[in-house]
């Protein structure tokens, strides 16, 4: 089993679910990229948010993009580059001509500019070749300047809505700047279809993305064993539509192919990212949880066999795992 290489929120659903990456795969990349120059933030997080990767990847497979805070004349184009339909997006060429109708003039440096930077440049860098003596020679008063009496000091700003950082709105115009050679860059480096590149092997399933948290090397130790609310023993199958859990945590097999664990309000924490019409999943004897297309061949698996008599347990702080005695063979990392 493969895994699909990238990064999450900017990886295409396509090659989530273990597609060719081809150039629809990087027009959408390039327009995750835009959206978080404009925004500080990706088109499927919001700012600050801290989420798993198997999370942010299911809402780049199943949920559509936020682009709150994208300049509006943006919009349309980004919104067409991020289609979760590979074929819906516009080529490299198309998006280089939309972006020539659309483009405004391009000015040029004041001419005191590059004077004034340079001057700068050298003043950072002898400030930064000075070694400062912070101590005060004995007998006199600290080398370390003083506030006068009389001196105004700057409040801070008054609480409430924070200012977007000046960086932001530059980065949002650069990136519209340098989009036509990004793309042109796209465009020429992707010239090669897809029909180039060697076939699949006949009978191996397509790599699908890999979830986040598979058990490192501490996981294999024992640990303490945690409050087990429910223990599904081998063979156990859940076909297409069918779910297993708690009411803190359910494991469900979704009508597109996806294995999904989920809270209470259904809030996705983990999933194996697999598409397909009648996959189904299998706690198997040899302790090990795989996903099945309708073909029987795997999509994705835990990679726990090996170990007869495994448990698959929901535990009590919304951990889902697999337990060889007191030893977590896998864990999906959705506790908390």
């Amino acid at each position: 089993l493969g895994v699909s290489v990238g990064s999450p929120g900017f990886l295409a659903p396509d090659q989530a679910v273990g597609g060719v990456a081809a150039e629809p795969a990087d027009v959408f990349s390039l327009a995750a990229l835009l959206v978080h120059a404009a925004t500080g933030h990706g088109p499927f997080s919001r700012a600050g948010e801290e989420i798993p990767a198997a999370t942010l990847m299911y809402r780049v497979v199943h949920e559509e993009p936020d682009l709150t805070g994208v300049p509006p004349e943006l919009v349309p184009l980004l919104t067409a580059c991020l289609a979760k339909d590979p074929f819906a997006r516009p080529t490299a060429a198309q998006l280089s001509s939309r972006l020539e109708e659309s483009a405004g003039p391009v000015g040029r440096w004041p001419e005191e500019c590059p004077t004034a930077l340079a001057g700068h440049l050298t003043e950072t860098e002898q400030a930064a070749r000075t070694v400062v003596d912070l101590a005060a020679p004995a007998g006199q008063e600290s080398a370390l300047p003083t506030i006068g009496a009389d001196t105004v000091l700057a409040a801070p700003d008054a609480p409430g809505r924070r200012r977007r950082p000046a960086w932001l709105l530059t980065a949002a115009v650069a990136a519209v700047a340098v989009m036509g050679g990004v793309v042109a860059a796209v465009h020429f480096g992707t010239q090669r279809s897809s029909a180039e590149s060697p076939p699949p092997t006949q009978g191996q399933p397509s790599a699908p993305a890999t979830p986040q948290k598979t058990p490192s090397a501490s996981a294999q130790q024992p640990q303490d064993k945690g409050a087990a609310l429910k223990v599904i023993q081998a063979t156990f199958e859940l076909a297409t539509g069918e779910s297993v859990g708690t009411d803190a945590r359910t494991l469900t097999m979704q009508q597109d192919g996806n294995l999904v664990a989920a809270d209470q309000d259904h809030t996705a924490r983990w999933a194996t990212m697999t598409a397909g019409e009648g996959n189904s999943a299998r706690f198997q004897t040899d302790g090990n949880l795989v996903v099945y297309n309708s073909d029987g061949q795997p999509l994705w698996a835990s990679q726990t066999d090996g170990h007869q008599g495994a448990v698959l347990v929901f535990q009590a702080d919304g951990n889902i795992v697999i337990k060889s005695g007191d030893t977590v063979l896998w864990a999906a990392g959705t506790d908390g």
